[in-house]
């Protein structure tokens, strides 16, 4: 119950806002500190893995991209970007 109240409480915030909470409620509620820094790690994490996530799918999009401005077939850019096809040729509209 604890983990879910603290990530509905922390899932709009900004890190700051989020460290800024987290230390405020381990002030005030001290046997539950331990529980709100685990957590707040594990949130802090899952974002940093999405952010990395979607680095990476925007970095396979521009390879994608200058393959197809180079006129490399989209079977060959899906195989070494691991995008779809129907991902690939929605990128020649962009």
């Amino acid at each position: 119950m604890v983990q879910s109240a603290i990530y509905y409480i922390l899932s709009g915030k900004e890190s700051e806002d989020v460290t800024k909470l987290i230390e405020e409620l381990k002030r005030n509620i001290p046997k539950y500190g331990e529980t709100f820094m685990n957590y707040a790690e594990e949130l802090i994490q899952e974002g940093m893995q999405k952010g990395i996530q979607e680095g990476e799918y925007k970095a396979q999009q521009e390879i994608a991209k200058n393959l197809l401005k180079s006129g490399v077939d989209s079977s060959i850019i899906a195989a070494a970007t691991h995008l779809t096809l129907d991902q690939i040729k929605s990128l020649l509209t962009i």
